[in-house]
């Protein structure tokens, strides 16, 4: 896809286009140029549509992130439940004895 921008005297966008062919009457920019210019002027351009293989790629990568800190939240919380569970035999063995 090319990103093409026309710009007034002012320097802001007059018109703008996603197309893919060349269109030689505006000028061609990147899609971070694109996005960057139209963005300063208040234009929200949508993110562009990811493939069904990109999308799982991207919730794989969530999933294992996510994944990671439940394991380490599993592991403090088992951590924290035997320190209190050590505090309350040594308590019980200071009232008990």
């Amino acid at each position: 896809m090319r990103y093409y921008i026309d710009f007034a005297s002012d320097g802001a966008p007059l018109w703008h286009m996603e197309y893919p062919y060349a269109n030689e009457t505006m000028t061609e920019v990147s899609r971070e140029e694109y996005v960057r210019i139209l963005g300063e002027h208040g234009i929200v351009v949508p993110p562009i549509s990811l493939t069904p293989d990109q999308q799982l790629d991207l919730l794989l990568t969530q999933l294992q992130e996510d994944n990671k800190l439940l394991r380490a939240q599993l592991t403090a919380t088992i951590q924290s439940n035997q320190t209190l569970e050590d505090c309350l035999v040594e308590m019980a063995s200071v009232v008990y004895a």
